[in-house]
């Protein structure tokens, strides 16, 4: 004889699975994501692209975007400080962090994208880039590759970069709050070494320096790293099989802009438009 369930308790086990299939299985279009990437002062003059009716600054976050717009998903883009946007996608404060370097200790807090072995796969990676360091034309500070030699007072970097990690490892680590102009500033005084960046966001920013002639940059690179679109853990527990899509369009779309790079805008004005907010 089968023993039927009282309806009430049927009712109620029917009601929390739907919940369940609700939460867990919402596409990620039907939601609105929320990203982060680091502020203008921590990498300035990237260039300004036109990715459908948005403007979006940098390679990094134009890839992101369009990748997004393929499919359909709602979001919104903020420009902040660095340390505040991981600590925000590591707490599940934000859905998504641009260009992030792989650490074990990121690793840990927010989602990449991994192969087959579990480490991080580079063909999804947004870019690559080569970080250097820039010292005035006179100052003896040489890098080697591994080791810094006739350091003085100390190298700065943008805070929460790896690159910072790692001066601070070789106890090269300036103490100072400065950004990227007053760095320079110091350096050009010579109250620090030099200063750690992205070699393209510096090389552009020295072309318009009236006293560029006075910088130069060490070969070979400081570091070379890989930068990722990461999500923090709740997002990828609710929405793992589409942001898989999300990361399995960036080697196309890479792939075809070098092909065919996307329409830069000419500006000086780092404002966004569209559903792109600045902070």
């Amino acid at each position: 004889m089968t023993v039927s369930e009282p309806w009430p308790c049927a009712g109620i086990r029917r009601l929390l699975l739907q919940s369940w299939l609700l939460l867990c299985c919402t596409p990620l279009a039907a939601t609105e994501l929320r990203l982060c990437y680091e502020a203008a002062s921590q990498s300035p003059n990237l260039p300004l692209y036109q990715i459908g009716s948005v403007q979006v600054a940098g390679l990094h976050a134009a890839l992101t975007v369009a990748a997004l717009q393929q499919q359909q998903v709602q979001f919104q883009l903020q420009r902040m400080p660095w340390l505040r946007c991981l600590k925000a996608v590591s707490t599940g404060q934000l859905d998504a962090a641009i260009g992030v370097g792989w650490t074990a200790e990121r690793a840990a807090q927010i989602q990449f994208p991994l192969d087959a072995k579990g480490q991080p796969d580079e063909q999804k990676a947004l870019l690559a880039l080569n970080y250097h360091i820039y010292t005035k034309v006179d100052s003896p500070l040489r890098w080697d590759g591994e080791q810094l030699q006739q350091l003085r007072y100390g190298i700065a970097a943008p805070k929460g970069f790896i690159t910072a990690d790692k001066l601070a490892a070789l106890g090269a680590l300036a103490q100072t709050d400065a950004e990227i102009d007053a760095g320079l500033l110091l350096t050009l005084q010579q109250r620090i070494d030099g200063f750690v960046l992205a070699e393209g966001a510096m090389d552009q920013l020295l072309q318009q320096h009236k006293q560029r002639h006075l910088i130069k940059k060490l070969q070979p690179p400081f570091l070379r790293q890989s930068l990722y679109l990461v999500f923090s853990q709740r997002s990828y527990d609710q929405h793992s099989a589409l942001i898989q899509q999300l990361w399995q369009q960036l080697p196309q779309l890479k792939q075809q802009w070098q092909q065919q790079p996307p329409p830069k805008i000419n500006t000086d004005s780092a404002a966004m438009i569209g559903n792109i907010i600045p902070l």
